[in-house]
């Protein structure tokens, strides 16, 4: 084993700053997050073959070392023990602790764990202090469009968020594409949603009150 079963009660949002509150983290920003990041979060072993074999080609093609297929839990892996290091070797290491948390943690847990340590930008690092950075609200309380925006910063928080200064429509076609990948949503409430969309703005580039 690889000690991950530590990490059944381990409070690992303690090194981040601002703290977050403590306790479950709930409401849409789950939903959001996996489909924004891993819309086969439940379905999978911790990894998706299929997706790895294509980046990697892809990667050899562009000469660049291996990056991208990522699950949600080899992310974890990554925040948590590897670290982001472009080689072989250590994408090995991060698959090996992705099946192991699987295993040991399960995906309730795991789903947990990553939204309680994510960087969301400007220093910010979990999903509880990231909605009341951004949006002035705690993480339970955020609606559909609100929880699908704080998920489309994930691919790069602090380019996303320039991104709405200088490309606004692009940037909201990426909220409204995870927005639309919520598979909990409801078909009215979804279509409501992204109505709403069209006119709504985050505060970027201040903190919310």
């Amino acid at each position: 084993g690889l000690g991950t079963q530590a990490l059944r009660d381990v409070d690992v949002a303690a090194h981040c700053r601002p703290q977050p509150a403590l306790g479950r983290i709930e409401g849409w920003i789950q939903n959001a997050v996996i489909a924004g990041e891993d819309q086969r979060f439940f379905e999978h072993p911790g990894y998706e073959l299929d997706a790895w074999v294509a980046a990697f080609k892809a990667n050899q093609r562009d000469g660049e070392p291996l990056q991208g297929a990522s699950t949600i839990t080899q992310q974890l892996a990554k925040l948590l023990y590897t670290g982001d290091a472009r080689a072989p070797a250590r994408k090995l290491r991060e698959w090996l602790y992705a099946v192991e948390m699987e295993r040991t943690l399960g995906k309730g847990r795991i789903l947990q764990l990553y939204l309680a340590v994510l960087p969301w930008g400007d220093g910010i690092c979990g999903a509880e202090a990231a909605a009341r950075h951004r949006l002035g609200k705690s993480a339970h309380q955020l609606k559909p469009r609100e929880a699908a925006w704080l998920a489309s910063l994930l691919v790069n928080p602090d380019q996303q968020l320039r991104r709405w200064a200088r490309d606004e429509e692009a940037a909201r076609e990426r909220t409204a594409a995870v927005l639309k990948g919520i598979k909990r949503l409801p078909r009215e409430r979804r279509e409501a949603e992204l109505d709403a969309l069209v006119s709504w703005r985050p505060p970027v580039g201040r903190q919310a009150r």
